[in-house]
């Protein structure tokens, strides 16, 4: 469905494959929104990025075409049940070109980024004030009305063509794939090293409080969204494979840092703001270069990776406890050096042997 107008009355928010064409200071430009259904099921279609010329949106609705017809299971699968099971990334991904598919792939993780530039300070400085309880109970009440947003906006008849086990197990069987995919653990675990620990060893070193641990959160989480977005520019412009290189050497040379605190209070502000910056800027290469194997299963190996962000900051701060229990506090900085060495070695193994490309059906 395509629309021209304001009132958008050829209802291109509800098509499978939505165009709406604006004019933009006297120079056409057409957007793109996908997932839209006018039946039962009714749902909104979702913008899928930065808008095209006129000389440009034929072919962008044939790229989206196909990856639709590369990544469904079968001849019977509609493009709405394909997209439903597949989410935006893989059309992302197909729909704009290489040199601007990691900026595009960079706006999934904003959220989360974002979420660390406020959401972590605040809580740590309730809890530092009233006790790690109370943080848990704003997460509680916050929940509350973000579940009657959800009850109210989401369409009770929206459905989803749910990923079965057997194709969770065909991803886990492919050594290759899984390598490759883990190495968020790799990294973001040698940052949880350090960032798991931040405030009893800014208390030690630095003598901070509620007000100053707050504080250098707060430029940590500036840095993690100025990072998503740089991470997208940098592997566009430089490709993934020596993006990610240079992040793991960035991390190999600024985690030590920590060890040799403390430092005035400006150039350590300075300092975990371009940690952060540089330690979030992976996960557009990362998610750009897994998009580019994946094909049909991209779903799941894109699941895989964000629990591998979970499980990297487990592992990370496992090994940051026991650093702590056998050298003491400020040798974090140097373990986390370390684990980024780990991570680097882990990313050419990945690339040594990287995964084969799975058939579709």
């Amino acid at each position: 469905k395509i629309s021209g107008c304001i009132n958008a009355c050829g209802h291109h928010h509800v098509g499978h494959i939505g165009i709406l064409g604006l004019d933009r200071a006297g120079v056409e430009n057409y957007q793109n929104t996908l997932g839209g259904d006018a039946t039962w099921s009714a749902a909104i279609g979702e913008r899928a990025g930065p808008g095209f010329a006129y000389d440009e949106i034929v072919p962008a609705v044939e790229r989206i075409v196909d990856a639709y017809l590369a990544i469904r299971e079968n001849a019977d699968e509609t493009f709405l049940e394909t997209y439903r099971r597949t989410g935006m990334a893989p059309f992302k991904a197909a729909l704009y070109p290489e040199a601007q598919r990691a900026r595009v792939l960079a706006s999934v993780f904003f959220g989360l980024t974002l979420s660390q530039v406020l959401g972590v300070p605040v809580g740590s400085w309730i809890a530092y004030s009233f006790g790690w309880r109370w943080a848990f109970w704003l997460v509680v009440l916050m929940s509350v009305p973000l579940a009657v947003m959800i009850w109210r906006r989401v369409p009770a008849r929206l459905t989803f063509q749910p990923v079965a086990l057997s194709d969770l197990g065909n991803v886990l069987a492919q050594g290759r794939m899984m390598l490759a995919a883990f190495f968020t653990a790799s990294f973001l675990g040698s940052i949880y090293v350090v960032y798991t620990y931040i405030a009893p060893l800014l208390s030690e070193t630095m003598g901070y409080g509620r007000d100053g641990v707050s504080f250098v959160l707060l430029m940590f989480g500036f840095g993690a969204v100025g990072g998503n977005i740089m991470g997208g520019y940098l592997a566009d412009r430089l490709g993934w494979r020596l993006t990610l290189t240079g992040l793991c050497f960035s991390q190999m040379i600024l985690m030590p840092v920590f060890s040799l605190l403390p430092v005035s209070d400006i150039a350590l502000a300075i300092f975990v703001f371009i940690w952060a910056l540089f330690g979030w800027a992976f996960m557009a290469g990362q998610q750009s270069r897994l998009i580019g194997v994946a094909g049909a299963q991209a779903p799941v190996i894109l699941a895989l990776n964000a629990a591998a962000i979970y499980i990297g900051a487990a592992v990370g701060t496992a090994f940051g406890g026991l650093v702590i229990a056998t050298f003491g506090i400020k040798a974090v900085g140097v373990a986390g050096g370390l684990a980024a060495t780990f991570a680097l070695l882990h990313l050419f193994l990945s690339t040594r042997f990287p995964p084969r490309m799975p058939t579709s059906s």
